[in-house]
């Protein structure tokens, strides 16, 4: 997937990938019965996807240009994301295989207002695809419906490319919870609170994974990250 590289890098993603072994085995089990209550249609072709990921995640570090260097904690933000695998081919370069980031402009609402609102290009930013190596998605239309199980979502997202190319994705996909990365445990919930100030933090559970180290050339205040997660209750 193609994030928005202004905020983000590639290894910090990276980390968010998997959730551990117990939720591969959720998402394996549910797999079925939510592609069956998804659709994907495009120029007017309806599609049953293989799978699609959803993501929230607590962007902590950013890029300060006119400091040219990372600077952590001092503007942290929510970052959503949908990627979605249409079928085997998914990946290949030029196939269908829909993707967007989206990086509201605003801070989000309480959970339970999240259904009442609207992401457009005028509420967020967005870097939206086709699938690898494909066209640029515009023109786009985000919608968090609602949450039937603390691990999944609804979602509706809309989306035009090159000049008459429409797409349109609702279905209930996986929610693993909102994913951060602190370099100290006590960082976590003041920096969620700072990114989403409407959450309230007794509607989620907090659960703390493995520290990661970042080998090489990284300086020595940006190697050693705690992974954290908070689940809905």
């Amino acid at each position: 997937m193609k994030f928005l590289t202004v905020i983000l890098i590639g290894a910090v993603l990276s980390l968010f990938s998997a959730g551990g072994a117990a939720a591969e085995e959720a998402r394996a089990t549910h797999k079925e019965s939510d592609s069956r209550r998804s659709a994907l249609v495009v120029d007017g072709r309806t599609y049953d996807p293989q799978s699609a990921r959803f993501e929230m995640i607590v962007v902590t570090e950013d890029w300060v240009q006119e400091k040219k260097q990372w600077v952590y904690g001092q503007a942290p933000h929510v970052m959503l994301s949908l990627e979605i695998m249409v079928d085997e081919r998914s990946g290949e370069d030029g196939a269908l295989a829909p993707d967007c980031g989206i990086v509201p402009i605003r801070p989000l609402p309480a959970l339970v207002s999240l259904p009442d609102m609207v992401f457009d290009e005028k509420a967020a930013s967005f870097e939206a695809y086709y699938g690898n190596d494909a066209p640029e998605l515009t023109a786009n239309v985000f919608r968090i419906i609602g949450f039937p199980a603390p691990d999944r979502v609804r979602l509706q997202w809309s989306a035009r490319y090159e000049e008459k190319g429409r797409l349109r994705f609702d279905g209930i996909v996986p929610f693993d919870g909102i994913r951060m990365q602190v370099k100290a445990p006590a960082d976590a919930e003041r920096l969620l609170r700072v990114a989403w100030p409407a959450l309230d933090l007794s509607k989620v559970k907090r659960h703390d994974g493995k520290w990661t180290e970042y080998p090489g050339d990284i300086p020595a205040d940006r190697r050693r990250w705690l992974n954290v997660t908070f689940t809905l209750k």
